[in-house]
């Protein structure tokens, strides 16, 4: 199936927002018209020497500088008038992004009243779907031109040895190949590891606010000022000491139990952690509860421990077989002012359908959709058969 024509005239994700560089908003507005990755960084009538790796070492050299200048731990201090959309796993459904989380804005500008949300991702945004590198691809754009919108957070797939075995290398390989991989990889090092999203203080000088990452937390992590000093480069290599590699294990890997204290996580990373460990964090450092991602939920979201965590998980039909609603997190700030406790209103969605120009000869939604006879669809394979990473 050929891709479809598109306009390329500059496209600005946000109309009353100035992109940052405005040398990728032409690579946005041909991903978001279902324009498959190597097409997209090389569209026809390109001078025969631009390579699609001439604009992705460009992409991925101003991502990683968009990266470097953003602390370990992400301060995210809301305005009045912000709206903040908090986005679960993605996992290579670039359709179901499409349609149901960046719509959000789209459907702002549409609306009477205008308003230029601020997303903030809390990790897995490839592997295990189809259009890892469309996701990142489109993500890495959107971070470099619009820095004060675009959050992104680093999940557990967003790590050398995981991205390698769970789809995203073959993709690679496929689409481009094996040196994109790497780019990939090495931005993948620069990616924040938490964040605190703080709103603006109540009618009586209270501060409101909450933590987010994409797992959890870990024993070694008392307190959050810690955190900063994190080698979030280092993650996964013997010069990082112990106690730090457990917070960032804890951070990335680490599942809410119906037990106490910490142990040993199933996953055979990351921890355990009960009900007890989530309270007396959000207490002693000020949150009223922990975002956080990482696990399929067949409703899209759940509340826990209490009401001191919720998950949020945004790839509906994870795999194509689960039959999972995907859901996203709105936090309008305007509607806290009254209010004690920060209250996140929750969105719900099916999968998305396939678009009728689909991305690379795949169905451009969930991996469940139709595809072209005799393509091989890197979501099926058998690389994400240990389910629950």
């Amino acid at each position: 199936m050929s891709a479809p024509t598109v306009d390329t005239a500059d496209f600005s994700f946000y109309n009353t927002v100035a992109a940052n560089k405005s040398k990728y908003v032409k690579l946005i507005s041909r991903l978001l018209n279902n324009v498959g990755a190597r097409e997209a960084l090389v569209p026809e009538g390109s001078d025969s020497d631009v390579t699609f790796s001439t604009l992705l070492d460009e992409l991925c050299k101003d991502a990683e500088e968009t990266l470097k200048a953003e602390p370990v731990m992400l301060n995210l201090e809301l305005a009045s008038d912000d709206t903040l959309v908090i986005v679960g796993d993605v996992h290579g459904q670039f359709r179901d992004m499409q349609e149901h989380i960046l719509s959000v804005q789209r459907d702002a500008e549409d609306g009477k009243e205008k308003k230029n949300h601020k997303f903030l991702f809390l990790g897995d945004y490839v592997d295990r779907g189809p259009h890892g590198i469309e996701v990142m691809l489109l993500l890495l754009a959107l971070k470099v031109e619009y820095p004060s919108h675009i959050f992104l957070l680093r999940g557990n797939h967003e790590e050398t040895q995981t991205c390698r075995v769970y789809g995203f290398l073959q993709e690679c390989r496929t689409k481009l190949d094996v040196e994109a991989w790497s780019k990939f990889v090495e931005v993948f090092r620069y990616l924040p590891l938490a964040a605190a999203v703080i709103c603006p203080n109540d009618t009586k000088g209270n501060q409101k606010q909450f933590f987010c990452a994409h797992g959890g937390l870990s024993p070694e992590i008392n307190g959050v000022a810690v955190l900063q000093f994190l080698d979030r480069c280092e993650y996964g290599s013997a010069m990082l000491d112990t106690s730090s590699s457990d917070m960032i294990d804890g951070l990335l890997w680490s599942d809410p139990s119906d037990g106490e204290g910490f142990r040993m996580n199933f996953r055979g990373c990351g921890f355990q952690f009960g009900a007890d460990s989530t309270r007396r964090f959000c207490e002693e450092n000020g949150f009223q509860f922990i975002c956080r991602a990482h696990q399929m939920i067949r409703e899209g979201f759940k509340w826990d421990h209490d009401n001191f965590l919720v998950t949020v998980f945004s790839a509906p039909n994870y795999c194509g077989i689960n039959d999972n609603l995907g859901a996203i997190a709105i936090l309008d700030v305007a509607k806290q002012h009254e209010k004690e406790k920060i209250e996140l209103e929750f969105r719900e969605f099916s999968s998305a359908p396939a678009s009728p120009c689909s991305i690379f000869g795949l169905g451009a939604g969930s991996p469940s959709t139709v595809q072209e006879p005799g393509a091989k669809n890197p979501a099926m394979q058998d690389y994400f058969a240990a389910d629950g990473l």
